[in-house]
């Protein structure tokens, strides 16, 4: 991990292609710009883990109809 310090007003490159401009800094916030290609995916972190969590409710939710289903299958079956 590369750890620098900026100013407001100052920027840094990622590569040959994105740049980050420090907006302000404001006490223990910054406000910052990214210039990205469209095809590089930004989100803030907490968004993706959410986004993730999410996802996996989701298919367990569905193993849990499947699993429910199949049980009714079975019970239905036997009678």
């Amino acid at each position: 991990m590369l750890v620098i310090t900026r100013k407001g007003g100052e920027s840094f490159q990622i590569g040959d292609d994105i740049t980050v401009h420090i907006l302000k800094v404001n006490g223990n916030l910054v406000k910052i710009a990214i210039d990205a290609p469209k095809n590089y995916n930004i989100a803030r972190s907490e968004l993706i883990e959410i986004h993730d969590e999410n996802k996996k409710a989701a298919k367990t939710n569905n193993i849990d109809k499947i699993n429910m289903a199949n049980l009714i299958n079975s019970l239905n079956n036997k009678k």
